[in-house]
């Protein structure tokens, strides 16, 4: 005669305490709060977000937070920072898609894409003027600016200067 399923199922529950306790011994003892691994001499990601006993906890053997992060923060173990681009800095746990759309001009799951639009053409890399280039620029106009003042007080101290010495041999 073959078994119910709810004999199997009353089996399984029955064995469950044994699972509990085997597991206990073989090294499943929960570490102190905000720590894991093997000897629990690991701590928990300070981005976890924690309990309402204020204490953080994480998964025994990876460190995988048991709560979720943080605002900001996604993966397990809440070590990767959420885009800068994403508003609120808001984004999945899991994958990091933010979750409230992007900030300023930028799209895709992770707003790590430049939004173009049709006034503002990509740049050209043959045409892409770097701060150091413009910071020159700057330079080369200023220093114009200075020689032609200087060069127009010159001119006008030395009219000045014929002027006044060619009045006095008369």
């Amino acid at each position: 005669m073959g078994k119910s399923t709810m004999d199997i199922l009353v089996k399984s529950i029955s064995c469950l305490p044994f699972i509990l306790t085997v597991s206990g011994v073989f090294g499943s003892n929960p570490c102190d709060p905000g720590w894991y691994g093997e000897l629990c001499d690991k701590r928990c990601s300070a981005k976890c977000l924690s309990h309402s006993d204020n204490n953080i906890y994480c998964e025994k053997h990876y460190g995988a937070c048991s709560l979720g992060c943080v605002p900001g923060w996604y993966n397990e173990n809440c070590i990767i920072p959420c885009s800068t681009n994403c508003i609120g800095d808001m984004c999945n746990q899991q994958t990091g898609q933010c979750t409230k759309g992007c900030k300023g001009n930028y799209r895709g799951a992770l707003c790590d894409v430049p939004e173009v639009t049709r006034n503002d053409p990509p740049p050209r890399h043959d045409q892409e003027v770097t701060d150091g280039t413009k910071r020159a620029i700057l330079n080369m106009v200023f220093a114009a600016g200075v020689l032609a003042v200087v060069i127009v007080l010159t001119t006008i101290t030395v009219a000045l200067l014929v002027r006044r010495f060619s009045s006095t041999y008369r």
